[in-house]
């Protein structure tokens, strides 16, 4: 991990290249499969540690990316569903490791199953109340258009239908006791005097007890740095939010994640980034940091 099913089966010689000759069908029937990927958590006292005696701590289990329709479990609780490949996802095992420590106190097992996409995507376009034309390609399967997932997995015109499954974003686990950066997005306005009005959206990562501390934009290379308080409020429980059975998913990235835009006005000159053969590449590091 990351990796794909197929290419998993490929490299223990189950299947032949699935880009060869007539290999795409032959292994089709990977896409109808359900599969599962695990792994023992281990040293659970250390990453419970950090937590003892609070209450307003997290710990989550973040799966950058999953492809694309899975159940979450840990310690054999299951914690949340996946069933979007182009976001991460975020999930609360506090509890269930907790549970794992006082059954054994050494290892709990992650496991993600991942059911087939064609599957799901068929039973959701039965569920939809209108017709829908499939746009479906000579060769390729029908529904893509009712599962957020690449659309071309399903097959395309140029290229073939493996409608794969697997984890191919990195897993991590998180603590988080204050507020963490954990991207940022810059857009540009070059004004008139030949200085730069620099747009950033920062991603942080919140504890859902809230934070607050001081966010710092800067450009060392041009010795230009922007800081701005930044203060957020608790976010209430919602309703079934940590219970997967129930319907709640148990993804809790809606509740921890937020957002800051912050404005840098960088004086000029400075210098540009050009195409191959029109001049030079230059590059400026911009880091954001937080500080409670």
């Amino acid at each position: 991990v990351p990796g794909y099913v197929l290419s998993s089966l490929q490299q223990a010689g189950l299947v032949g290249e699935p880009l060869y000759r007539f290999n795409e069908i032959e292994s089709r029937w990977s896409a109808f499969e359900t599969w599962t990927y695990s792994t023992n958590l281990t040293a659970l006292d250390q990453l419970l540690s950090c937590l003892q005696g609070s209450g307003e701590h997290e710990l989550l289990l973040v799966l950058e990316g999953v492809d694309t329709v899975g159940a979450v479990q840990v310690a054999g609780q299951l914690v949340g569903y996946t069933r979007n490949f182009h976001r991460p996802h975020a999930f609360d095992i506090r509890q269930a490791l907790q549970a794992a420590q006082q059954g054994n106190g050494s290892s709990s097992e992650l496991q993600v199953t991942l059911q087939p996409a064609l599957e799901y995507a068929r039973q959701q376009a039965e569920l939809y109340p209108y017709d829908m034309p499939t746009n479906q390609a000579p060769g390729a399967f029908k529904h893509f258009s009712f599962i957020r997932k690449p659309a071309s997995d399903f097959g395309w015109d140029w290229g073939p239908a493996f409608a794969p499954a697997g984890i191919h974003g990195q897993v991590q686990l998180l603590a988080l006791s204050t507020a963490v950066v954990r991207g940022i997005h810059v857009s540009q306005e070059h004004l008139g005097n030949g200085s730069i009005r620099l747009m950033v959206e920062v991603e942080m990562w919140v504890p859902r007890s809230g934070a607050a501390g001081t966010l710092t934009l800067s450009l060392d290379q041009l010795n230009t740095t922007v800081q701005q308080r930044a203060a957020f409020a608790p976010v209430p429980p919602r309703a079934n939010a940590s219970d997967a059975a129930a319907g709640g998913g148990g993804d809790v990235l809606p509740d921890v994640q937020r957002f800051v835009t912050l404005e840098m006005l960088v004086p000029g000159p400075v210098d540009l980034w050009w195409p191959y053969g029109y001049g030079l590449q230059p590059l400026y590091k911009l880091s954001a940091t937080f500080q409670p």
